[in-house]
């Protein structure tokens, strides 16, 4: 996973996923990419005790790469995977942010920013979840 610390959704995400390991009576190895090659990973993950791998908040290529390859079972969770190679697990970022837009349009408001900054795919949904949502209240949006 990326640099839990930057990344507090999914500092979070992993918290929820150790508990249902533990309920399951499995082990769940955490192991932080930011600061691995993709050797490492591949050493890692070709040990024999390790079942399969959960890839948290994970975009980078040539980690997707290395995963596919590998030949054993992956998630990716609050990731995707352009090629649709990998199952994934995540909010459905474009619809949450038009619900929260809709509910504050059906609440008197009409310019609603939408503040951010480029990054992951998942910061692109939302922001079309936002322009939908503008699109189709016919507010005057703040770009």
């Amino acid at each position: 996973m990326l640099d839990y610390h930057r990344y507090q959704f999914s500092w979070y995400v992993l918290q929820g996923l150790k508990e249902c390991a533990k309920v399951l009576g499995l082990d769940l190895v955490t192991h932080p990419l930011s600061d691995k090659g993709t050797q490492t990973l591949t050493d890692l993950l070709n040990q024999e005790d390790i079942g399969g791998m959960l890839a948290l908040t994970v975009d980078d290529p040539a980690i997707l790469d290395v995963v596919v390859n590998l030949k054993k079972s992956a998630v990716l969770v609050n990731s995707e995977d352009p090629l649709m190679r990998i199952s994934s697990v995540m909010p459905c970022n474009r619809s949450a942010t038009r619900m929260a837009a809709d509910y504050l349009v059906s609440h008197g408001h009409r310019d609603i920013l939408f503040l951010t900054h480029p990054g992951r795919r998942t910061i692109e949904q939302r922001h079309e979840g936002w322009q939908e949502s503008m699109r189709y209240s016919a507010c005057y949006a703040v770009i």
